[in-house]
């Protein structure tokens, strides 16, 4: 599981140099403690004991961070915590890592923690832990037990992870596995990074410790295991010449390959691969590989439970000549969001809505008890807000009769639905933001089911049939759950940028039905919710994601035939817009140019008296006339005087859901789940949260 010196020669990718491993650079340093997360405990009791040799008695461990370099694109720091097992040699007894962070500071990132091989070279590492960094990925790379740093100062003490008896293997690896449960949540701990999206990476020796340690602890969500597998007795004892000195150990102990198999159960990668989400893994390997046997690989596939995983033409040091693919390959896994692992004991997750933007004046009312909360005061309670104004006063927003100079203030009733802004209650809190201008934003914080009901009614008609708002409610749900926690003081709008949101519907209502009949369900593609897309009428068939929206396909936003919203209000219209406005200057025809599957205008051709053409995608024109006066991109166009005609289909983008298509399968008795196979095709409903 070593890398040639030879082959690295073929790496032309500069490497800075590392700083020296005594630390004592000069550059910053912080110190503190971080908390280990529990192990999920699993529901099969065998596999439960392996796992309590798993579990770290000392729940907070010591840190120190020592900056290496600052540079434009990534700051590099040496990382020390007291490895969870003291052992000897003394050096072994501190874990060593180094961290790569973008240079751009923001929340929410994507981490990964980086295992390398048996060898102990770690040039090939330090690339992927730079590159990761520049495409805004934390990495930490983590020196396994006894390398680099961590490798005895006697020559006669060292030894690598796999090199001494099979007691010390055991030993060894179950350490590594500890020290990077450790690391892992260092990572999760940090405020740039999203607990819930850090991975692992792992090559070669790294990949097997790496998919043993996110079986055991499934904190770990996207991985990558690069020339890695399962069956670790195979791999040892197959006879390759990287094994040969642990093979002749091994068996001169009388360690058979039945006989390991049994001992090192608890340090074997499938004992422990089904506690994975396949969907969260990738899985890179060598078709040539002299030191994993394919069998081996294959028997971690099938274990953790078939995820994707590639082939590379060659052998194992081979993969050094695919570094491109593999860095590219590796950014693109941990850069998605990791698959939702429901939990029927959690809640709802807060959403804040962008109720107002650049307001003047708002009209509020508290009906009882609430707090108005100002970052560095103490909470100020009051019994009742009366119907007031929210106004901009210069640098001041009055509040009824008082000014507050803050640039924000939450306001906090007491109990739900208290709450009027703008005439409409409201669940949750409101967050006033002043700008720089003088005027305000007006941020409704809610948990995501009062959303939902807040929605499906809007969007869909609050006296439609309810199994018709519960396919909108699953679908808003969705579509809300992908907006969540992005940078800036709100996730969504409260219009049809993202969904259209009235606050709290009617007590008992249809919406609120749907909403608490749908509670926490939501539509999964792979493992994930993704954008679930809406619109009012197709017209006769949905469109593609990237045809109607530009972004990427996935089977259930590829388009399917509709045949349910024909005869509905919007299902045909027709406009006449003067040829001034299109701003093209005169022209004599437009027509369309091409067309997408679903029958929708691709481009339009502007012709002119002199032959020439001009060609506009429909959605930029869509765009530039306005939403509402062309309303779709499936039409035809006749020239008329100084006007043109335009006839056309649907009302809307087209992609996903369409709403009057699921008001007719409902009136026909058809129910929620078959209304979201049809317009999703594919997709999976599942319960996120909440039993």
């Amino acid at each position: 599981m070593a890398v040639r010196p030879s082959v690295l020669v073929l790496l032309l990718l500069s490497i800075p140099a590392a700083a020296p491993l005594s630390g004592q650079e000069g550059g910053k340093s912080q110190k503190g403690t971080t908390s280990t997360r529990p192990l999920r405990p699993s529901p099969d009791p065998d596999l439960q004991k392996l796992l309590a040799d798993y579990e770290i008695k000392e729940k907070d461990f010591p840190w120190e961070l020592r900056e290496i370099r600052a540079g434009e694109r990534w700051t590099s720091s040496w990382l020390t915590f007291p490895s969870a097992v003291a052992g000897e040699p003394e050096e072994n007894r501190t874990v060593w890592a180094k961290l790569w962070q973008p240079a751009e500071p923001a929340r929410g990132r994507p981490a990964v923690l980086l295992l390398h091989w048996l060898g102990g070279s770690f040039d090939l590492l330090e690339i992927i832990g730079q590159r990761l960094a520049e495409n805004g990925i934390v990495s930490l790379m983590m020196y396994m037990p006894h390398y680099g740093p961590r490798r005895a100062r006697d020559r006669e003490r060292r030894r690598t992870l796999l090199g001494g008896r099979q007691e010390e293997a055991l030993a060894g690896i179950r350490q590594a596995v500890l020290d990077a449960r450790r690391a892992g949540d260092w990572l999760a701990a940090r405020p740039d990074v999203d607990p819930a999206r850090v991975g692992l990476v792992g090559i070669s020796l790294g990949a097997v410790v790496g998919s043993l340690a996110a079986g055991v602890d499934d904190h770990f969500s996207r991985c990558a295991f690069v020339i890695g597998g399962g069956d670790l007795p195979a791999i040892i004892l197959h006879g390759s010449r990287e094994t040969a000195e642990q093979k002749r150990r091994l068996e001169e102990e009388g360690c058979t390959a039945d006989r390991l198999r049994e001992l090192w159960k608890a340090i074997e990668p499938c004992t422990f691969a089904s506690r994975m989400q396949a969907d969260d893994v990738l899985m890179i390997n060598a078709e040539e590989d002299e030191i994993v046997p394919r069998a081996s690989t294959e028997k971690l596939h099938e274990a953790i439970g078939r995820p994707e995983i590639r082939w590379l033409k060659g052998g194992h040091y081979g993969i050094v000549l695919h570094i491109g693919t593999v860095l590219r390959d590796i950014t693109a896994h941990v850069s998605q969001l990791p698959a939702l692992r429901p939990d029927p004991g959690a809640g709802p997750p807060r959403i804040r809505v962008l109720l107002l933007e650049a307001a003047r004046e708002a009209p509020i009312e508290i009906r009882g008890p609430y707090a108005l909360r100002v970052r560095g005061a103490p909470d100020e309670r009051e019994e009742r807000l009366a119907p007031s104004t929210l106004r901009a006063e210069g640098e001041r927003i009055a509040l009824g009769s008082r000014f507050l100079a803050a640039p924000r203030f939450l306001l906090v009733p007491d109990r739900g639905g208290d709450l009027l802004v703008d005439g409409r209650a409201h669940d949750g809190s409101i967050e006033v933001l002043r700008g720089d201008d003088g005027a305000f934003a007006v941020v409704n914080e809610v948990d995501l089911e009062s959303y939902v009901a807040g929605v499906a009614g809007p969007e869909i008609g609050a006296e439609a049939p309810l199994e018709a708002l519960k396919a909108q409610a699953v679908a808003s749900r969705t579509f809300a759950w992908t907006a969540l926690g992005r940078d800036g003081p709100f996730d969504v709008y409260a219009d049809t940028r993202s969904q259209v949101y009235r606050g709290r519907p009617a007590a008992g209502g249809p919406a609120g039905r749907a909403a608490g009949q749908t509670r926490g369900q939501m539509l999964f593609w792979r493992g994930r919710p993704f954008r679930a897309y809406f619109s009012s009428t197709c017209g006769g068939a949905t469109e593609s994601a990237s045809e109607a929206l530009g972004v990427a396909d996935i089977p259930p936003l590829a388009g399917t035939a509709c045949g349910n919203c024909e005869g509905a209000r919007r299902a045909a219209w027709s406009v006449v817009i003067p040829e001034a406005d299109f701003k093209v200057g005169p022209f004599t025809g437009l027509a369309a140019r091409s067309l997408t599957r679903s029958g929708r205008v691709r481009e339009a051709a502007f012709s002119f008296e002199d032959g020439t053409n001009r060609v506009v995608p429909a959605r930029d024109l869509r765009a530039a006339l306005g939403w509402d006066r062309l309303p779709s991109t499936r039409f035809e166009a006749v020239k008329e005087g100084a006007g043109v005609r335009i006839n056309g289909r649907g009302w809307g983008h087209g992609c996903g859901l369409c709403q009057e298509g699921a008001l007719g399968m409902a009136r026909a008795g058809r129910s929620c789940g078959e209304i979201l196979g049809k317009y999703y095709p594919g997709a999976e409903v599942r319960k996120a949260y909440g039993r």
